[in-house]
């Protein structure tokens, strides 16, 4: 492990792998809380806390490069949590490097993440909407906090609702920071040549359309990452939709509503006309 890594964690607990084995059963199936693109979450108990372990793993392959990518990334996650600390930023509580995958352990987020609650995954009850504000606000703080804690800002580059996990009191966590990088901030586009990324993949649906054609990488990534969480909290619509059609639907309804609610009764539209308007917004359903 390279040196400023290591001064980075200096201060970060480690934990023996067989510790990882027998808190989370041997990782079994029955554990598992999630699968990502570079590994499995599984809950466990260790220390009698319950725990989430992050097992980095190459899943079907053996290439050289894919075991390097895998270590990096884990490596670049423990340095991000190593170094900040942050109400609204998922605290690493130890790390596990000695075993034949590299594993991180965070405190277990007892109400999921933000996708599962906006979906009621297990009959889960809806959310409020003073919950949802809440949670819109602890996420845009933490990413704030990210962006301006220094001379350089942090970019998490896959901001989504699957990486914005709940406690118990429903205190969202930005999670996920295998993909993160510093960057610099682009002050003029025009001016400034914009940073190019090399190793951010993040998720497609949540990808601004200068980063899928360009790989340009700033914090407006990070925004229109959450933009697109916006809509999801709003709408309860999940982002297989393609995003266009999400963001006319939200346009439509909201000046529909505003039309309605005139203060002057005689600018407001007859039932004939609002039928006609939601009939036009019904392909959101096709």
């Amino acid at each position: 492990m390279s040196d400023p890594i290591l001064s980075a964690l200096q201060n970060t607990l480690t934990v023996p792998y067989s510790d990882l084995q027998i808190a989370t059963q041997n990782f079994s199936e029955d554990n598992i809380l999630g699968r990502g693109g570079y590994g499995v979450v599984y809950v466990g108990e260790w220390k009698r806390t319950k725990i989430a372990v992050k097992r980095f793993m190459a899943t079907g392959s053996k290439n050289a490069q894919v075991q390097r990518e895998r270590l990096r990334q884990s490596l670049q996650e423990l340095k991000t949590l190593a170094k900040f600390r942050h109400d609204n930023i998922l605290p690493l509580y130890a790390f596990s490097l000695e075993g034949p995958e590299p594993c991180l352990v965070y405190q277990f987020m007892s109400n999921g993440s933000l996708e599962d609650r906006l979906s009621c995954r297990h009959g889960t009850p809806p959310l409020s909407w003073k919950q949802k504000r809440e949670i819109a606000e602890g996420t845009a703080r933490g990413l704030h906090f990210l962006h301006s804690i220094g001379s350089v800002p942090i970019i998490h580059g896959d901001v989504k609702s699957a990486n914005i996990l709940l406690d118990r009191h429903f205190e969202p966590k930005l999670g996920d920071f295998g993909l993160s990088r510093d960057g610099k901030v682009e002050a003029d586009a025009e001016e400034k040549s914009p940073l190019i990324a090399s190793h951010v993949k993040g998720t497609l649906a949540y990808l601004p359309p200068e980063f899928i054609t360009n790989k340009i990488l700033s914090t407006k990534l990070d925004v229109y990452s959450f933009g697109i969480v916006l809509l999801e909290i709003c709408t309860g619509i999940g982002i297989a939709l393609d995003i266009c059609v999400v963001v006319a639907w939200c346009e439509g309804i909201m000046l529909l509503g505003l039309n309605c609610a005139e203060k002057d009764r005689f600018l407001r539209p007859s039932f004939s006309q609002i039928v006609e308007s939601l009939s036009k917004l019904s392909f959101l359903s096709d």
